[in-house]
C-alpha cells in the first residue's frame, strides 16, 4: 500500500453491498470509515395484472390523466417521444430551453445549460439515438415546447436525467405529466426500473416505491497525515450535525 506516499484513500458511489466494505478485502490495519453519500430512488416497474403506473396515492391529486386528455383538447398538445436525428436535434434544443426558462423562474443557476455541458449532451445524445437508447420526450403546443423529459435506456431500466417545462403551464403540473408519461411508456415497453440516478429532490419521491443507498468508504494511512485527515473528518461531520440540529430547534 505505500502509506507513505498517500493519506487517504476514496471510493465513492459505492452501492451497500460492494465488496469493499468487507473486511477481507482491504488490509484491517488501516482504520477507515464507511459513510452514507447519496440517496439513489427509483420506481419498481412490477408486472402485475391490471397495474398502471403512476399508481402511488401521492400522485392521484395531481389528476395527471385527466389534465394530459384536457391539455390535448383545449391545448392540441401532443406527446412525441424522438426517435431519429432530426427530431433529436430539435428536441435537444428544447430541452435546454425549457431547463433555462424554469431555472431563471425559480431564481436558480443551473450548470446544465453552460456552453461546454450544452455542446456535451449534444454529442452524446447524438451517439445515443445511433445506438437505440435515447429516451428524449417532449410535450408540444403546436410548434411550442412544453415540458422535456431526457433520459436513457440501458439494458433493463429506464435512467432519468434531466427535465424542464413552461412556467406557463405550471397550473398544469406540465414537469410531472411528462415524466408521468415516460414511466407509463417504461412499463408498458417492459423495462424494470425507472431510475432517478443520485439525489433525493422532493419531486422524486412522488414517484420513487424503492430506493438504493450510495456509499462512500474512506481508507486512512498510518502516518500522521492520515491520522490528521481522520480527526479533521470527524471534527467537520460532527460541526454539521450541530448545525443541523440547532437549525431543527429553531
Amino acid at each position: 500500500f505505500h502509506s507513505r506516499e498517500w493519506d487517504e484513500i476514496r471510493f465513492e458511489n459505492l452501492l451497500e453491498e460492494s465488496l469493499l466494505f468487507s473486511r477481507f478485502s482491504l488490509p484491517p490495519e488501516y482504520p477507515m470509515e464507511r459513510q452514507h453519500a447519496h440517496t439513489c430512488p427509483y420506481v419498481r416497474l412490477d408486472r402485475q395484472p391490471g397495474l398502471r403506473y403512476p399508481s402511488r396515492n401521492e400522485l392521484k391529486s395531481f389528476r395527471l390523466e385527466k389534465k394530459f386528455q384536457k391539455l390535448v383538447k383545449d391545448k392540441n398538445v401532443i406527446h412525441s417521444v424522438v426517435q431519429d436525428e432530426p427530431r433529436r436535434l430539435k428536441g435537444m434544443h428544447d430541452l435546454f430551453r425549457l431547463h433555462a426558462e424554469r431555472s431563471k423562474n425559480r431564481h436558480r443557476r443551473s450548470n446544465f445549460i453552460s456552453e461546454d455541458v450544452r455542446r456535451f449532451h449534444q454529442a452524446v445524445s447524438r451517439e445515443f439515438i445511433r445506438e437505440g437508447i435515447l429516451n428524449l420526450q417532449l410535450l408540444y403546443a403546436g410548434q411550442a415546447p412544453v415540458a422535456a423529459s431526457y433520459a436513457f435506456n440501458y439494458r433493463n431500466k429506464v435512467y432519468y436525467y434531466q427535465g424542464g417545462f413552461d412556467p406557463e403551464y405550471s397550473s398544469w403540473s406540465a414537469g410531472t405529466l411528462v415524466i408521468h408519461l415516460s414511466v407509463v411508456k417504461a412499463f408498458d415497453d417492459g423495462f424494470r426500473e425507472f431510475d432517478f440516478l443520485k439525489g433525493d429532490e422532493g419531486y422524486k419521491s412522488l414517484w420513487a416505491n424503492a430506493a438504493r443507498e450510495e456509499m462512500l468508504l474512506v481508507v486512512y494511512s498510518q502516518t500522521w497525515r492520515g491520522s490528521l485527515w481522520r480527526r479533521m473528518r470527524k471534527t467537520r461531520s460532527f460541526l454539521g450535525r450541530l448545525r443541523r440540529r440547532v437549525r431543527g430547534m429553531g
